[in-house]
């Protein structure tokens, strides 16, 4: 919603920059746009994959987010750094995650899914399932570029 009321949201009169005209049967010229500028950035995160030589010193692969492998950079100076004493020093903004988080789900989910297959309990199969819902759909690109900070929601 806030996409249509916005009056700069991006892209929002593509319609009449990029794909011309609304003819007698298409849908008004708002959802053109917002169909326009939905299939653009899909179209630019499927293409950008390793193996058409995009790769990026951040980039990390789902089996590696449990362990906390790879973190994310936000940002990085080394000019405005306060209480620095030595000659150069370094401030950055990760996203380290928390492995500890990661860790318990390891045996909380093997026992999650040893009550639901071998007990046959629908609750933790519930749990299971959500859980898997969010992080095997990642593994079915694996050409793509991928970052921790996807994994988020899920620890």
């Amino acid at each position: 919603a806030p996409w249509f009321a916005s009056e700069t949201a991006v892209n929002r009169y593509e319609v009449g920059d990029a794909i011309g005209e609304r003819q007698w049967f298409q849908p008004p010229d708002a959802i053109r746009s917002l169909w326009h500028y939905t299939y653009k950035a899909y179209h630019f995160h499927s293409t950008l994959t390793n193996s058409a030589g995009n790769h990026h010193p951040w980039e990390s692969k789902p089996w590696t987010w449990p362990m906390s492998l790879r973190p994310v950079l936000y940002a990085i100076d080394n000019q405005n750094v306060p209480g620095c004493g030595a000659a150069s020093c370094v401030k950055a903004v990760m996203l380290v995650g928390t492995p500890a988080m990661w860790w318990l789900a390891v045996p909380v989910l093997l026992y999650a899914a040893w009550r639901a297959f071998v007990r046959r309990d629908w609750r933790y199969a519930v749990v299971l399932v959500g859980y898997c819902a969010g992080f095997l759909p990642w593994f079915a690109d694996i050409d793509r570029q991928m970052y921790f900070f996807y994994a988020v929601p899920m620890a």
